[in-house]
């Protein structure tokens, strides 16, 4: 516990000189996240990032690592965010993807330690769905498949082209990269990319690389392809299953059935049952990628159905830019009341333990007391006259 204090204290100390926290986004098992606004305004810009006009704003995502004693031996203090930090660097390092959520800055020194990047007003797409059922239809489904394969074909194989073909091959001086902790809560929303003019579909792009792990460029080895296909296809059991169980709420007649989605469905479930071993073969899980991404293309163009106004809107907002009451609130004095809360709760069942040992025998203590019932301090048990 005192570990995980003193690492938020510093980490927060630290990044409050330069930057004013506005309220709590998120609180995970590995790290908390707020809004932030930057004090000045020299905050660096990443054009080609999908919420870039909201890094003009100064307005930033902050995540702070959080020690955890249920994370097992393999995660310790000293890695923290420095992997998914390093991680997030590598990604970026030669291409700034689109359907990768960018780093604007981090810092890691000691205790110290933690990462920025945009803030997607959408929030994660699982809280998106709940929010917005109603804009949930075909083509959007088909839009995620196409946002995420696409990111995934970077991630993988360094594909960075906008129109890549079927026969397109891997980038070999490429690291290949698996995320390892796929699912809706890790992918994000934000307002619609340039590159979408056919629809305002917002952007879909894959966050939080906690877990990922990166392989040597041009790494085809079965353990990097195996853990590959696994992420992969968690679009149909995951993804897919998820959203389709959101159809019948939109109440939107669109021009295709989901007999694709369906077919598409039961390949990724056929890959499953076999334990993902055809797509562990040479260029078999690009070739399947590749094709998926085409016809999630073509199928997200062919009802053009904008999402609401409320939608629009929404994902082009923040959330008032004044300081948090309670991240303003002494942090010492927050320790100090929740070590106090310990230390009495820790007295209260010694004496429990005491009075059961001194009380008189055959008086009950075996039994929980009766409404009414009370206990003297040193006495024992006893009932009401």
């Amino acid at each position: 516990m005192t570990d995980q204090h003193d690492s938020m204290y510093h980490s927060r100390t630290h990044f409050r000189q330069t930057h004013v926290e506005m309220q709590q986004l998120d609180d995970g098992a590995f790290g908390v996240v707020y809004l932030a606004k930057k004090k000045t305004t020299d905050i660096p810009q990443t054009t080609d990032a999908p919420n870039a006009t909201q890094n003009a704003s100064n307005v930033v995502a902050v995540k702070y690592y959080k020690p955890n004693v249920n994370q097992g031996p393999d995660v310790t203090p000293e890695s923290g965010l420095r992997a998914e930090i390093r991680i997030m660097k590598q990604l970026q390092q030669a291409h700034q993807h689109q359907g990768i959520l960018p780093l604007i800055d981090s810092h890691v020194a000691g205790p110290i330690q933690w990462l920025t990047t945009p803030y997607m007003a959408g929030g994660c797409l699982e809280d998106f769905m709940m929010t917005y059922p109603s804009d949930i239809t075909i083509p959007f489904i088909w839009h995620v498949l196409y946002s995420v394969t696409e990111g995934l074909l970077y991630m993988y194989f360094g594909i960075r082209s906008v129109d890549p073909t079927e026969t397109t091959t891997a980038d070999p001086s490429h690291m290949p990269t698996v995320h390892a902790d796929f699912h809706s809560a890790n992918l994000f929303v934000g307002p619609a990319c340039p590159r979408h003019q056919f629809s305002n579909f917002p952007a879909i792009v894959i966050a939080d690389f906690g877990w990922s792990r990166s392989y040597p460029p041009g790494d085809s080895s079965f353990t990097f392809l195996y853990t590959a296909a696994q992420d992969f296809c968690k679009l149909g059991n995951g993804f897919v299953e998820r959203l389709k169980e959101m159809l019948p709420a939109s109440g939107h007649e669109v021009a295709q059935q989901p007999g694709a989605l369906d077919s598409w469905t039961r390949t990724f479930e056929e890959h499953n049952q076999q334990g993902w071993r055809e797509l562990t073969k040479p260029n078999v899980l690009l070739q399947i990628m590749l094709k998926l991404r085409a016809v999630a293309d073509q199928q997200r163009r062919i009802d053009t159905t904008r999402m609401s106004l409320e939608v629009e809107t929404a994902l082009t907002q923040v959330p008032a830019l004044r300081p948090s009451g309670a991240v303003e609130v002494n942090y010492w004095a927050a320790r100090a009341a929740e070590r106090a809360a310990l230390y009495a709760e820790r007295k209260a069942a010694e004496r429990a333990v005491d009075d059961a040992e001194r009380a008189p025998p055959g008086l009950g203590f075996e039994q929980a007391p009766l409404e009414g019932d009370y206990v003297l301090p040193g006495l024992g048990y006893h009932a009401p006259n």
